[in-house]
C-alpha cells in the first residue's frame, strides 16, 4: 500500500468520523470544515451549489442595453478602431 492510498484512506475515515459526530450532536451531516464560504448548502435534504442556492429565492432578470447605448458604444469602438489603424499607418 502506497502513501497515497493511505492518505485517501485516511481522509475518508475522517469525514465518516465527522459526519457521525456531527450526527451525534444533532447538526446533520456536514462535511469537513474550511473557512470562507460554504460549497454546498442542505434544502429540503438536497445538496445544491451555493449559487443555485442563493439564487433560488430570487427569479433569474435579464439585463440588457438599450438600443441607444449600444450605437453609443458601436460608435465609440468604431473611433477606437480607427484610432488604432492611424496610429499603425
Amino acid at each position: 500500500m502506497n502513501t497515497t492510498d493511505l492518505i485517501i484512506e485516511i481522509d475518508a475515515e475522517i469525514l465518516r468520523l465527522t459526519e457521525a459526530r456531527a450526527l451525534l450532536a444533532g447538526i446533520g451531516t456536514t462535511s469537513i470544515p474550511t473557512s470562507g464560504r460554504p460549497s454546498k448548502v442542505q434544502f429540503a435534504g438536497k445538496a445544491v451549489s451555493y449559487a443555485s442556492a442563493k439564487s433560488a429565492n430570487k427569479p433569474a432578470t435579464k439585463r440588457t442595453f438599450s438600443a441607444e447605448v449600444r450605437a453609443k458604444m458601436a460608435a465609440a469602438q468604431k473611433a477606437r478602431w480607427a484610432k488604432a489603424k492611424k496610429v499603425t499607418k
